[in-house]
């Protein structure tokens, strides 16, 4: 990725970008990132800051963004060779006072999170399964990649991090910060995270602090967890085991 470097002066001016209430950003701010910024040449790009702080950065700050951004980058390497229209992938890592702060993300204008589609009963069930299968075409496309030795995983699989324009209804994987190359390092992904019933199934892996790693089984997991929120018309994998079972059998 190219790199920009920002001034304390433009990181002040810079304006927040509203990010829909359904759509979970609990890692940084994101901005607009507009004139005055050399090296852009459009204005639709926005800024996810991964640090609040501009000025104290720990060595445990310095080691999460460096593997985020190394996932990002290695993505930018492979992004021809994949070829997934659907990935949003950022192109400039923003540089502050020496230490890499954050990154660009094109604007994808004119869209609704899937999440908000999803829980909305004025859209029909039939609108809802076609962009449940554009998401299940694009992690097939993902799979098949795996045939060429490129072991990608979207990770923090979720509704929220998913686009669809308007305009062609066509779906948009943003927010690839979560998603990686690489399987020994973990990751936070809100849909692991928030099924604690994971921890009774080896297939599933998790740190000593419930912190889960990328791999196949997870993405298939938060797939079908999304398609089950569908159906459920709710959050199902907050039911009790029980619950869960019953569900599943009827």
């Amino acid at each position: 990725m190219e790199t920009i470097k920002i001034s304390k002066r433009q990181l002040d001016k810079l304006k927040k970008y509203n990010v829909p209430d359904e759509v979970t950003n609990e890692e940084g701010q994101i901005y607009y990132l507009k004139t005055g910024i050399k090296k852009i040449d459009r204005s639709n790009l926005l800024f996810k800051k991964l640090i609040i702080d501009n000025d104290e950065f720990t060595n445990s700050d310095r080691n999460y963004i460096s593997n985020k951004i190394d996932n990002l980058n290695t993505l930018g390497i492979y992004e021809e060779i994949m070829d997934i229209k659907e990935l949003v992938i950022p192109k400039h890592q923003v540089e502050y006072k020496g230490n890499i702060i954050g990154f660009t993300i094109p604007e994808i204008k004119d869209s609704r999170s899937l999440q908000s589609i999803i829980s909305d009963e004025n859209i029909h069930t039939k609108d809802k399964i076609y962009y449940l299968k554009q998401v299940g075409e694009t992690l097939k496309k993902i799979h098949k990649l795996r045939l060429y030795d490129i072991n990608y995983y979207i990770h923090d699989l979720q509704e929220g991090n998913i686009l669809v324009t308007n305009n062609d209804d066509k779906i948009h994987f943003i927010d690839l910060d979560s998603s990686t190359f690489r399987t020994d390092i973990p990751l936070p992904s809100k849909t692991l995270l928030t099924d604690r019933k994971l921890g009774n199934y080896n297939k599933y892996k998790f740190n000593v602090f419930g912190i889960p790693y990328p791999g196949v089984d997870q993405d298939l997991y938060s797939y079908n967890i999304m398609i089950l929120r569908t159906l459920f018309n709710g959050d199902i994998e907050r039911l009790t085991k029980e619950e869960y079972n019953n569900y599943i059998k009827y």
